[in-house]
């Protein structure tokens, strides 16, 4: 009985939530939403990647390479203990 209460509920709500969704997707396609958060993400990406190329660069220029090893061996095996 319960049952027949929530299919009916659900054959009203369900296509309606479909069409819901589908016009905000077809909204945010139209309105470039995916081009503009796709190329944000690819800047965040980029500045990323150089401070880590920098930070790379100044312990190689320090030449704290040793240190850069045995850090991560030290945080390697600290995250297994957890």
């Amino acid at each position: 009985m319960l049952f027949n209460y929530l299919k009916h509920d659900l054959v009203r709500v369900v296509p309606l939530s479909f069409l819901v969704g589908a016009s905000m997707e077809f909204f945010m396609i139209k309105t470039g939403f995916y081009e503009i958060v796709t190329r944000k993400e690819a800047e965040r990406r980029a500045e990323y990647i150089a401070e880590e190329q920098q930070r790379l660069e100044r312990i190689k220029r320090l030449n704290l390479d040793k240190y850069l090893q045995n850090g991560a061996n030290v945080n390697q095996e600290g995250s297994d203990k957890h």
